[in-house]
C-alpha cells in the first residue's frame, strides 16, 4: 500500500480520503475498521491488493528459480487465493485458535472483536495444516521453533536440492 502509486489511487477511490492520515499514509486501523465490519468491504480491498502482491512475489520466485536459490514467502491467504499452486512446496505454521488470537490482540494490538472477524474471513489454521504437506507448530518456545525450521529447511534441501 505504501509504495504502490495504482494501489493507493484505487485505495483512495474504492474507500475514501478518510482511510488516509494527514501525512497521506493508509491509516491501517481505519482501513481494517471498514473491511473487517463489512465482506463486501474486505471483497473490494482483496480485489485491490491481492493482484498486486501476487504480480510481486510471482516475479521475485521466477528470479528465485531462475538463479536457483530458496524463495521463502509469508502468505496468510495462500489456499484462499488459490496461490498454493504457484508454490514449489508448502509449509504451514500453526497453533491454537486461543494463540492465534493472543497474537493478534496482544502482540498487534487488535481489538477482540477486530482478531475475532480477521480469523472468521480466514480458513481455520487446522484446515490449512491438513492441506499442508508440511507443517511447523509455533506452540513452543522460539528455540524449539528454530529446530523445526531447520529440520524443514534440511529435509527440504536434500528433497530438492
Amino acid at each position: 500500500m505504501a509504495e504502490e502509486p495504482d494501489v493507493r489511487k484505487a485505495l483512495r477511490t474504492t474507500f475514501g480520503d478518510t482511510i488516509f492520515t494527514p501525512e497521506g499514509e493508509v491509516d491501517r486501523a481505519i482501513l481494517r475498521g471498514i473491511v473487517f465490519h463489512d465482506r463486501e468491504a474486505l471483497a473490494r480491498l482483496e480485489a485491490i491488493l491481492h493482484p498486486a502482491i501476487r504480480t510481486r512475489w510471482v516475479a521475485l520466485a521466477g528470479e528465485a528459480r531462475a538463479a536457483k536459490e530458496w524463495l521463502v514467502l509469508d502468505i496468510p491467504l495462500l489456499y484462499e487465493t488459490g496461490a498454493e499452486r504457484e508454490c514449489d512446496v508448502v509449509a504451514v505454521v500453526a497453533c491454537r485458535v486461543e494463540t492465534q488470537r493472543q497474537r493478534m490482540t496482544g502482540g498487534r494490538g487488535l481489538d477482540d472483536a477486530v482478531a475475532t472477524r480477521i480469523l472468521a474471513a480466514q480458513q481455520s489454521l487446522e484446515e490449512k495444516a491438513a492441506r499442508a504437506p508440511h507443517v511447523i507448530w509455533s506452540e513452543v518456545s522460539l528455540e524449539i521453533l528454530e529446530q523445526q525450521a531447520a529440520t524443514l529447511a534440511v529435509y527440504l534441501q536434500e528433497s530438492y536440492g
